[in-house]
């Protein structure tokens, strides 16, 4: 079990020559503590009054906890 709850990441470019995105990579024991994969779905908060950004994973209705109908 971890007990850190900030981690450092910086974001990479992705994308073609005219569409340019940034992503950023989850840790691995981020990614095992909370279940994530590929079908994972996130919401991306964006508070503009204090600069703030906020990942949230997104329950998809008929999913249960462990990620399984």
């Amino acid at each position: 079990m971890s007990y850190r709850n900030v981690y450092v990441v910086q974001p990479y470019r992705v994308g073609t020559k005219d569409r340019k995105s940034l992503a950023i990579v989850i840790p691995a024991q981020v990614v095992k503590e909370h279940s994530l994969d590929t079908s994972t779905v996130f919401a991306l908060n964006v508070d503009k009054g204090n600069s703030g950004i906020i990942l949230r994973k997104v329950g998809i209705p008929g999913e249960s906890q462990n990620g399984r109908k």
